[in-house]
């Protein structure tokens, strides 16, 4: 069971004020909205799923002998490192990016750049679910490797 992943606050560019608002002072970070759909990966946003951890203890109630990943431990590596489970429940987000249409297609590169996260939304996919994901823990950080992105390519 994957639930309740840590997917990591992004660097947030901060301006200096002089004297803060009390509109800024009152700003949480973490009480930002997920943004689900957009034309790339560096478009999305993926908020904390707090709800995700109570229903993992829920299920692993009904299934005590369940591994559980949360937190840190909800990677795509070691989702993908899971061999034939009986049952596998994941709960986050998932996402789809927007198809870029033919003209985008035309003048993207074909492959990502170091400083993209996972794939190019910019390449003309017809296949929705090619353009589709999951966020597992980090995947609001870019960093290469395992960037908490598990695509469907990646899945198969």
């Amino acid at each position: 069971m994957v639930a309740n992943p840590f997917f990591g606050e992004p660097d947030l560019t901060r301006i200096a004020a002089a004297k803060p608002s009390k509109r800024l002072a009152a700003a949480d970070p973490t009480a930002r909205r997920s943004i689900t759909t957009g034309k790339d990966l560096s478009s999305v946003y993926f908020a904390p799923l707090a709800g995700t951890a109570q229903e993992a203890r829920t299920i692993q109630s009904l299934f005590p002998e369940a591994r559980v990943l949360s937190g840190q431990e909800a990677r795509k590596e070691a989702l993908k490192n899971i061999n034939a489970p009986r049952i596998l429940h994941i709960a986050t987000h998932g996402f789809f990016l927007q198809d870029a249409g033919e003209e985008a297609a035309k003048a993207a590169p074909t492959s990502p750049t170091a400083d993209t996260r996972a794939i190019a939304g910019t390449i003309k996919t017809e296949n929705p679910l090619l353009r589709s994901g999951l966020a597992l823990a980090g995947a609001n950080l870019s960093k290469g490797g395992d960037d908490g992105i598990l695509t469907a390519l990646e899945a198969s």
